[in-house]
């Protein structure tokens, strides 16, 4: 059986689309693996048609101007292949900012932490006028929505954010919604009434009847799990 074969298989079991593009994308995938590049006019050559490389080409244009993945389907996928720890999934939200030509281009992701990389989950565009490309509480609720719709709360181990998604707001609706977290902090943030810098590491203080552990570096962590 051929690796195009067993990949569009593969595939087919979580993507709902016809079976040509689903064969489109299996061959990009492995284009893109082979050759370590996305450049369409070397990833045509893998694509299992006898039409000329040109109709191969425009074939690619189509398949990336037409084809929308439905993201769903694609976060399960993710999800299927990513084995559950016996804690939980640990996630981590990020922003990644780019420039196309000078289009300022601003992704808000939620991925699942896997070793030392992230596995992208859910993501969303934050408009052009976001302040300082920074997100803001809207926007942070609204990727959590869509990954709570594919993975519950409770296999969620925790939710790793850097210091800028701070916010009462957005903390307390992760409170609400049961998702455990770790937050970056400075020094002198205010922490039941205390500097950060002032709690050390084996220091544990319950408020709210949640668990709150202060680590003391240059930047501080507070860690949050609802619980049970």
């Amino acid at each position: 059986m051929s690796t195009n074969h067993t990949l569009f298989q593969s595939l087919k079991k979580h993507f709902s689309f016809n079976k040509p593009r689903l064969k489109v994308l299996s061959c990009l995938i492995i284009g893109v693996i082979r050759t370590r590049d996305v450049n369409l006019v070397k990833l045509c050559s893998y694509q299992t048609s006898n039409a000329t490389d040109e109709s191969q080409y425009r074939k690619l244009q189509r398949f990336f101007k037409l084809w929308q993945f439905e993201w769903k389907e694609s976060a399960r996928l993710t999800l299927s292949k990513v084995k559950k720890p016996a804690l939980g999934y640990t996630l981590a939200m990020d922003r990644t900012n780019w420039k196309f030509g000078k289009t300022h281009i601003n992704i808000l992701t939620l991925g699942i932490v896997i070793g030392k990389v992230s596995m992208p989950l859910v993501w969303i565009t934050l408009p052009q006028t976001t302040k300082r490309g920074n997100s803001n509480t809207k926007q942070r609720i609204s990727l959590m929505n869509k990954a709570l719709k594919v993975l519950p709360a409770k296999d969620i181990h925790a939710l790793t954010l850097d210091r800028e998604f701070n916010g009462c707001q957005w903390l307390k609706w992760l409170d609400d919604k049961e998702v455990g977290y770790v937050l970056r902090l400075r020094k002198n943030t205010q922490v039941s009434g205390k500097a950060a810098k002032n709690y050390r590491s084996t220091r544990k203080v319950k408020v709210a009847e949640k668990k709150e552990n202060i680590w003391p570096s240059t930047l501080f962590w507070l860690q949050v799990y609802p619980q049970g």
